[in-house]
C-alpha cells in the first residue's frame, strides 16, 4: 500500500485506526512508526526467504593453518 499507492505511513495508520484493526501484538492505536516497523520487517523477511531459495555453488580448496609469532 505504501509503495504501490504512495500513501504515507501516518495515513495508513489513520485508516487502520478508522477500521478498528488491531495487530497480532495487540497494538490498539496505530502510529506511523508502527506501520513503518511492520513493513520493514516484512521486507526483510521477503529478502531472507528469497536468499534461502538461491543455489550456491560449492568450491573446495586447500586450507592452510599458519602459526604466527606473538
Amino acid at each position: 500500500m505504501h509503495d504501490a499507492q504512495h500513501i504515507g505511513y501516518r495515513n495508513i495508520a489513520k485508516k487502520l485506526n478508522y477500521w478498528h484493526i488491531k495487530s497480532e501484538t495487540g497494538i490498539k492505536t496505530w502510529h506511523g512508526n508502527n506501520v513503518y516497523g511492520i513493513l520493514k520487517r516484512m521486507a526483510e523477511r521477503e529478502l531472507r526467504l528469497e536468499r534461502q531459495k538461491q543455489i550456491y555453488e560449492a568450491e573446495i580448496s586447500n586450507m592452510e593453518i599458519k602459526l604466527l609469532p606473538l
